[in-house]
């Protein structure tokens, strides 16, 4: 893998964390306590995703690596 690729797998990464921070912000917002369940799915479906478009980005800069 070359710098660059290793540099927008990291970035990727940050992204991905920050996203979800904002979503829990949201969600706090708009929701409160009120309706954590709510919230709390709403980050697990975010926390999915985001592990999943890691993945892919990891499968595609390192195809072979399982």
């Amino acid at each position: 893998m070359s710098a660059p690729d290793e540099k927008l797998l990291a970035e990727l990464e940050s992204d991905i964390r920050h996203l979800y921070h904002l979503l829990d912000t949201i969600c706090d917002h708009a929701f409160g306590a009120v309706d954590r369940e709510r919230c709390d799915a709403l980050l697990w479906i975010a926390r999915e995703r985001a592990d999943k478009v890691r993945k892919d980005a990891h499968a595609a800069i390192w195809p072979g690596d399982a």
